[in-house]
């Protein structure tokens, strides 16, 4: 488990585990990687606005903006499995167990902000990512399966899981991301953003990236 204050820590903490931790190697089909499974990752105090220009890779910085709008951007459901699961997704049926229609969709974010306001410290405040309908055999799934959110003392804590994130790459946009919807949703809500945690089933980097990952720690304990 890691616990950190900030979400470069968070990052910087979990490549470091790739240094002190028994790894799983296999050969994925983008090539060689070496995962962790099953890890934990509390950011007590992340704030979304970090600047985290002076670790990112420069020429992977748009990657951060693009993917943590993908939370945001309820505009953008053509563009983003992620937008369009959380603010349109597809109704199968209704309370009763009849068909919906196929038009009917469901904003997500805005029944959290409902449940948030109206039982804070409910435990059913659930949101998914994963449609086993499209996903199961999908080439590229979403990484994010389910998250939840809790406020049972006027302050907003919440929980992503994740299927399986490049540790390199993939960290940094997806907790920006999921900060700014959390960020969002305190905000929309009326109350004060707390903690975010992070369960990653699979935490993997390619081997080709292992020198740079070195280079980067390497600067770190400088």
């Amino acid at each position: 488990m890691i616990e950190v204050d900030s979400i470069s820590n968070a990052w910087i903490e979990g490549l470091r585990q790739f240094k002190t931790t028994e790894l799983n190697r296999y050969d994925s089909r983008l090539g060689p990687c070496v995962e962790i499974e099953n890890l934990l990752v509390r950011i007590r105090n992340p704030r979304a606005n970090e600047d985290l220009t002076k670790l990112y890779p420069s020429r992977l910085s748009l990657v951060i903006d693009r993917y943590a709008g993908s939370f945001l951007d309820p505009d953008n459901v053509e563009n983003s499995t992620n937008s369009k699961r959380l603010y349109e997704w597809r109704k199968g049926f209704n309370n009763d167990g009849t068909p919906t229609n196929d038009q009917q969709r469901l904003n997500q974010v805005a029944r959290v902000i409902d449940r948030i306001v109206s039982e804070p410290g409910s435990r059913q405040n659930v949101v998914a990512f994963w449609d086993p309908e499209i996903d199961w055999t999908h080439p590229n799934p979403v990484a994010p399966l389910v998250a939840s959110f809790k406020a049972p003392a006027g302050i907003l804590h919440s929980t992503l899981i994740v299927r399986s994130v490049d540790a390199y790459l993939g960290t940094l946009p997806m907790f920006v991301g999921f900060r700014k919807l959390h960020d969002r949703i305190a905000q929309e809500s009326g109350i004060r953003p707390g903690s975010t945690s992070f369960l990653i089933w699979s935490y993997h980097v390619y081997e080709m990236d292992l020198p740079a990952i070195s280079d980067l720690l390497d600067r770190e304990n400088s």
